[in-house]
């Protein structure tokens, strides 16, 4: 399930030590996580905003939503986006400073300094939610019988999924607190990579870094499953994907 790639990269980011880190390397990682959660919603708000005036300006329009389309992102979407990637910087050079401390690995990013660490996240993750994200949840709305309906239910999509991400992104931060500030060697805070499609990524943490990450895919889940089962009822045609079913 794709609603999981977000926490997947948070828990990457963190430094992979068992001993206890500098509560200011600490706090850069932290903050540099929670920063990377609300950029990607940003993002695809962006995206979503993108699709709502195509479908608003019709046939003639000049929008391009989906990192999929030749000329993406258009005017427009690229300066939402920018504002994105600006934030996230502000974020990350506020909290990190001049350099990265060599406390560990940042898979899936290298990054010499906050700088390089804003621009990793942002290729990295900017190109997630514009190939990945937008594509699988989002319907042509040239082919959409009724895009105004459509788009409404893929909203409520785009925002649950980010309310997920958010939450199993706060199980994990909880987890790397006790195992790199408190020294808890019984932590385990880092979901099984790679992930395929149907994989449970969570059997590697610990039991209640685990209870924590259940408990907010039960909440979220159903109610995800739902709104998309109402947009697929809806039967909007191709997604931005060129599939005709989607997955969160």
């Amino acid at each position: 399930m794709r609603t999981l790639a977000l926490p997947i990269v948070l828990a990457g980011l963190f430094a992979h030590h068992a001993h206890a880190v500098d509560r200011t390397v600490f706090r850069c990682e932290a903050k540099t996580a929670a920063a990377i959660t609300r950029f990607e919603a940003i993002r695809s708000r962006c995206l979503v905003k993108c699709q709502q005036a195509k479908a608003a300006e019709g046939l003639g329009s000049t929008r391009v939503c989906s990192g999929l389309e030749t000329g993406f992102p258009d005017l427009e979407t690229a300066t939402c986006l920018g504002r994105a990637d600006g934030e996230l910087e502000k974020v990350v050079s506020g909290v990190c400073g001049s350099s990265i401390p060599d406390c560990g690995r940042y898979a899936p990013f290298t990054p010499g300094d906050a700088a390089g660490l804003a621009n990793d996240i942002i290729a990295t993750e900017g190109t997630y939610v514009a190939n990945s994200v937008a594509p699988n949840l989002l319907c042509q709305v040239e082919a959409d019988p009724d895009p105004a309906g459509t788009l409404d239910c893929e909203v409520r999509v785009v925002a649950e999924r980010s309310k997920l991400a958010k939450s199993i992104g706060k199980c994990l931060a909880k987890c790397y607190v006790a195992k790199q500030l408190k020294s808890d060697g019984t932590k385990l805070c880092a979901p099984r990579v790679p992930l395929d499609i149907d994989d449970t990524p969570f059997d590697t943490l610990d039991s209640e870094t685990l209870g924590c990450a259940t408990e907010a895919l039960g909440k979220s889940t159903p109610v995800l499953d739902a709104i998309l089962n109402e947009c697929l009822s809806l039967d909007c045609g191709p997604y931005l994907n060129g599939t005709t079913s989607a997955r969160a």
